[in-house]
């Protein structure tokens, strides 16, 4: 089974950490979603290339795409980048 969509808007801040090598092995499309609220945090280390914002599919949100090599990361605006 793959993961396409990682939910972190529940109660409490959050810190997920994610690597090229994670969203490569998680996603069967090499795309990972992170849905979060203000106060969660992204860990996703160096050599992610910010590619803007990025209109992703049924909720009409806006989201930040990162990108390395095949890997991408579409990302909620409201999360802390590290």
């Amino acid at each position: 089974e793959s993961i396409e969509k990682i939910d972190l808007t529940g109660d409490g801040s959050r810190v997920l950490v994610l690597t090229q090598a994670d969203v490569l092995a998680l996603s069967d499309n090499d795309t990972l979603i992170v849905q979060a609220k203000s106060g969660d945090t992204i860990q996703m280390g160096n050599g992610w290339v910010d590619v803007g914002v990025s209109q992703v599919g049924f909720d009409g949100v806006a989201y930040n795409l990162y990108t390395q090599g095949a890997a991408s990361l579409l990302v909620s605006p409201i999360m802390t980048v590290l």
